[in-house]
C-alpha cells in the first residue's frame, strides 16, 4: 500500500467503488476530515492492515472503521475481519458497534451487518420503492423464465440494468452515489456506523 496516514479518523474499504460511495455518503451526511484507504481487494485485508499499523503515523488515529461484503457468510466475513484484528492486538466488538480501545475500531458488513450480500444489495434495497425497480424485477423473472439465468452475481446484474435506465447512464456504484442515484436516508443502520466518526 503506497498510501500515507493523513487524518486520525481512517475507514478502510475493499475497493475504489465503496470509496467513491462512502466519499458520496459521508459528504451527504456533512462529514469531513475522514480518510479513507482501500485495501484492493477483500483478500487483502490482512496484509494490508498489517501494514497500515506499522505506518509512523498510525499511533495517531482514534477512530478507525473497516467496511467489507459479507458475500455469501455475514458470519464468515465478520469472523474473517475480527480475528485478523485480534491477531494484530486490537480490541473489537462484532455487534458493529466501536470499541473503547485505542484506537477505537468499528466493523460494517455490508448489506446490513446481519444478511449475506454487498453493497450493491443495500443500494438497491434503498430505491426498492421506485416505480421503474418492478420494471427491472418483472425483466429478470421473464429472463429466468425463459431459463436465461447464466447471471454471475445477480445483485451486480440488476444494479447496473437500473444505472442504464438513468438519464445520465453510470456504470459504477460510486459514480451512481455522486450523482444521487441512491437514497442515503434508506440506509440506517450504515449510517449510524459512520455518525461514530462525528
Amino acid at each position: 500500500m503506497n498510501q500515507k496516514i493523513e487524518s486520525d479518523k481512517l475507514l478502510l474499504v475493499e475497493g475504489k467503488d465503496e470509496e467513491n460511495f462512502l466519499l458520496a455518503f459521508l459528504k451527504h451526511l456533512n462529514i469531513s476530515n475522514i480518510q479513507i484507504l482501500t485495501v484492493q481487494g477483500k483478500e487483502n485485508f490482512k496484509k494490508e492492515l498489517k501494514l497500515i499499523t506499522k505506518f509512523p503515523d498510525f499511533e495517531k488515529i482514534k477512530i478507525m472503521g473497516i467496511v467489507k461484503d459479507a458475500d455469501n457468510s455475514f458470519h464468515n466475513s465478520l469472523k474473517s475481519i475480527v480475528t485478523i484484528l485480534s491477531n494484530l492486538g486490537f480490541q473489537v466488538n462484532q455487534d458493529g458497534s466501536f470499541s473503547n480501545g485505542k484506537p477505537k475500531i468499528g466493523i460494517f458488513i455490508m448489506p446490513d451487518h446481519k444478511s449475506p450480500g454487498m453493497l450493491e444489495d443495500l443500494c438497491l434495497s434503498s430505491i426498492k420503492e421506485q416505480k421503474e425497480i418492478k420494471c427491472f424485477e418483472e425483466f429478470f423473472i421473464c429472463l429466468n423464465n425463459n431459463e436465461i439465468t447464466n447471471f454471475k452475481n445477480l445483485s451486480k446484474s440488476k444494479t447496473l440494468a437500473y444505472l442504464a435506465s438513468q438519464k445520465e447512464p453510470v456504470n459504477s456504484l460510486g459514480l451512481a452515489a455522486k450523482k444521487g442515484y441512491w437514497n442515503f436516508e434508506k440506509m440506517e443502520k450504515l449510517k449510524n456506523f459512520l455518525l461514530n466518526f462525528v
